[in-house]
């Protein structure tokens, strides 16, 4: 006799991991941003203080952050104040704590995943992401060709230092800024008020822009 079995058709669906970057300092957010996405498949929250990352880390709790990546000192005595909140949390999220020097008084040295000099950070940042986030695949790098960058860093520098790419859908981006203009307040303004959020630029230019804004990082430090 045959007996009929039934396979399931049901598809997994995945889910890409989150990570919740908490900073006011808008070029180190725009770094951070720029090398978690360009190597991981993650999705990047990104809160300015404390209390509005607990608000959302709590109304997320079914799909929480897999990392909190704390800035000490933007706002003063973030990483330490999130981690001793997330003590207490009802999961378990670990506290990455970009520090200005690593010998800075932590209040207490509550333990951190890891603590990282800002500074010195590249290299070292994706060592630590690869233990909780998934590389991209090489065919996903090489088709990769635009990656976003938050209208505010462009403010902040001023200077456009690469071609920038307004998205219009999946396939579709059109050059809105060449290298060497100037990004001025109410240029600023005139996308925000359409809820232009990022402009784009060339997985070919993250170098440049990567390289800059860790000079930044640098010189501040």
């Amino acid at each position: 006799m045959e007996i009929e079995t039934q396979t399931s058709t049901k598809k997994a669906i995945f889910v890409m991991k989150k990570i919740l970057i908490l900073t006011s300092d808008i070029n180190l957010k725009a770094l951070l941003n720029l090398q978690a996405s360009r190597y991981f498949d993650v999705e990047i929250i990104n809160r300015t203080s404390v209390p509005s990352s607990m608000e959302y880390l709590k109304s997320h709790l079914d799909a929480a952050p897999v990392a909190v990546i704390a800035d000490e000192h933007f706002p003063s005595g973030s990483a330490t104040r999130i981690k001793k909140e997330l003590n207490n949390f009802e999961k378990v999220i670990p506290v990455i704590a970009l520090l200005d020097r690593l010998e800075t008084n932590l209040n207490g040295g509550v333990g951190f995943y890891y603590a990282l000099e800002k500074r010195n950070i590249l290299g070292k940042l994706d060592e630590i992401l690869s233990e909780t986030l998934s590389y991209k695949s090489e065919s996903e790098l090489q088709a990769q060709e635009y990656l976003p960058l938050d209208l505010e860093i462009l403010l902040y520098l001023n200077l456009v230092h690469h071609d920038c790419f307004i998205k219009l859908s999946d396939q579709k981006f059109v050059k809105i800024l060449n290298q060497g203009d100037t990004f001025t307040k109410a240029y600023f303004q005139k996308y925000r008020d359409k809820k232009v959020l990022n402009f784009y630029i060339k997985t070919t230019d993250v170098n440049i822009m990567v390289e800059k804004l860790s000079e930044n990082i640098s010189t501040m430090s």
